[in-house]
């Protein structure tokens, strides 16, 4: 009887926390919010919603962040966090690959030009970096916020 009732408030009160959690799970994969699933496919993230596919990102504090700004309502901040960091992955490997091919390249005004485009996209990759770390800082805000609104509101009930 009396476990039954402790079982019944403990499953309550995780369901109330689900809403908040970010959960680990066994195969590496992360529960978000009860709704998001994060998992690492082959360098990238890939992001579902209910079951349905969202979208992938190169980091997962990008696919974190973007599940944040979602749940939170801020959908443009979620896509701009979706864009930049799809550009940011076109970019790290533009520039990878023009730092290889600079250092096979023979002729000097080649040379000279791979590397006056290479300064321009680093430049770019530096901005949408600081764009994306700024996004991503929000993100991690709206969600300590909501955590502590959350004890509050537990508090409140009298819960802890």
């Amino acid at each position: 009887m009396i476990k039954e009732k402790f079982r019944k408030i403990l499953k309550k009160e995780l369901q109330d926390l689900s809403s908040i959690t970010i959960i680990t799970n066994d195969d590496g994969s992360y529960q978000v919010f009860g709704i998001y699933r994060i998992r690492f496919d082959k360098e990238r993230y890939l992001v579902s919603k209910d079951g349905f596919d969202i979208g992938e990102f190169r980091q997962t504090n990008s696919a974190l962040s973007w599940c944040i700004a979602d749940q939170n309502g801020h959908h443009e901040i979620s896509i701009d966090i979706k864009y930049l960091d799809k550009k940011l992955s076109l970019l790290n490997d533009d520039v990878y690959l023009r730092l290889e091919m600079s250092k096979r390249v023979k002729d000097e005004d080649t040379k000279t030009n791979i590397l006056t485009k290479l300064e321009s996209k680093i430049r770019t990759k530096n901005e949408l970096e600081s764009r994306l770390g700024h996004y991503i800082a929000r993100a991690k805000y709206w969600h300590q916020r909501g955590l502590q609104n959350e004890v509050k509101r537990i508090r409140h009930r009298g819960a802890i």
